[in-house]
């Protein structure tokens, strides 16, 4: 046991990391509990993935602790900062929310949360409200399993209400 060191990145952006927790709250207030309280981030990739550490995606925590710091700091440079630094505006971000690719697919993500997000950033990057849940239609089971097969459709529409527009209004 403990034997192995595994490390997860993550992007987030603050307003809509708490825009998808508020909605949580608001339409799904029984599913999630006190995972919302320590904060979710949905935009998440294991760093050995992306460093090529093995089929496991850790390194082993043998003797050599400043071999493995090296490796973590060598991954963390070479490949998760460049990596993370492409996602630099609202376009890529909502772009990375949308796209289910690597190093950032929609199974390493809580689905409903992530959904959410889509929504915040495609009202925020001015999209029309109705063709979100389109654009989100190659997931809903994802999302649906993530509403404990609650349907997407209610919660799409709260998360397009007035809420979402009161959010977007607070940034802007």
């Amino acid at each position: 046991m403990g034997d192995q060191i595994s490390i997860e990145c993550c992007i987030t952006e603050p307003s809509v990391e708490s825009f998808a927790i508020d909605c949580a709250r608001d339409f799904a207030p029984n599913l999630y509990g006190d995972m919302l309280d320590t904060g979710v981030r949905t935009i998440r990739f294991p760093l050995g993935e992306v460093a090529g550490w093995g089929p496991r995606w850790s390194l082993p925590l043998g003797s050599n602790k400043s071999d493995t710091v090296d490796k973590i700091i060598r991954g963390l440079d070479i490949f998760a900062f460049p990596l993370m630094s492409t996602i630099n505006s609202d376009e890529t971000f909502y772009k990375t929310l949308k796209e289910d690719i690597n190093p950032f697919p929609w199974h390493y993500s809580n689905h409903a949360l992530r959904a959410a997000q889509f929504v915040y950033m495609h009202l925020r990057i001015g999209e029309e409200e109705d063709e979100a849940e389109a654009l989100l239609m190659p997931f809903r089971s994802l999302i649906e399993n993530s509403l404990f097969n609650a349907e997407l459709g209610p919660y799409l529409k709260g998360w397009c209400s007035v809420t979402a527009l009161k959010s977007l209004d607070q940034i802007g």
